[in-house]
């Protein structure tokens, strides 16, 4: 049943899956006093926001972020790789990632969890 509904919310166009998202971060932000504290602790330690208004910012933008990261995962996993590219609308570097296959050696990617890391094998 889980999987059933997942493949469906993965099918939703981009925009819907990303708005689907925005709610699912925000409720399980409301639903989970594990989750709120996490969060909180993660932000406060990564010393980012210079005042107490810059972290409340930082929060409430971090906080829809995470839902939708979840909803694109559900579509980089479930829908088809001819269609996932389809999304792609800028690769910045990639010369980089060619010239590295050439040389037949394994890449390894190094992200700060911002995009879609998970569509650098598809791409």
């Amino acid at each position: 049943m889980l999987l059933t509904l997942s493949k469906i919310i993965a099918r939703l166009p981009l925009p819907l899956l990303q708005a689907l998202g925005w709610v699912v971060g925000w409720l399980v932000w409301w639903g989970s006093p594990h989750h709120r504290r996490v969060l909180r602790t993660n932000l406060k330690q990564s010393a980012i926001a210079k005042n107490e208004s810059d972290y409340t910012r930082l929060l409430h933008s971090s906080i829809p972020a995470h839902g939708v990261a979840a909803c694109e995962l559900l579509a980089h996993w479930m829908r088809p790789i001819p269609e996932l590219l389809t999304l792609v609308k800028e690769k910045r570097g990639w010369e980089h990632v060619e010239a590295a296959l050439q040389t037949e050696r394994p890449i390894i990617f190094i992200s700060p969890h911002l995009g879609s890391l998970e569509m650098t094998g598809v791409c």
